[in-house]
């Protein structure tokens, strides 16, 4: 497995720019195609916590979320940061039975 280091290297400035190209959402799209195990999310949290900045912080944000994904939820990814007037949120999961989790 690649270290997350090189992975963000690649991917770009996780941020909240729009698009389908971005650098955060090609992220997203190479943990759901990548990390299919909690273990291998695991080791990139761990990863995260060993490290500093932005740009961890970020892909811990994204790699909570991914793992509600892995578990079965239905997941709502959030922005890097709140949006003033608005209620802050890190993620929203979904369970199948429609009970929400918000983080």
């Amino acid at each position: 497995m690649m270290p997350l280091e090189q992975v963000l290297e690649l991917a770009g400035d996780l941020d909240d720019a729009p698009g389908e190209k971005t650098p955060r959402e090609r992220f997203r799209r190479f943990l759901s195609q990548n990390l299919t195990s909690v273990g291998a999310v695991r080791d990139y949290v761990e990863e995260c916590l060993r490290s500093s900045g932005e740009q961890y912080n970020r892909a811990l944000q994204d790699l909570v979320n991914h793992l509600g994904r892995l578990l079965g939820f239905d997941v709502t990814f959030s922005r890097c940061k709140g949006v003033q007037g608005e209620i802050g949120f890190d993620g929203v999961w979904k369970s199948p039975s429609g009970l929400y989790i918000s983080s």
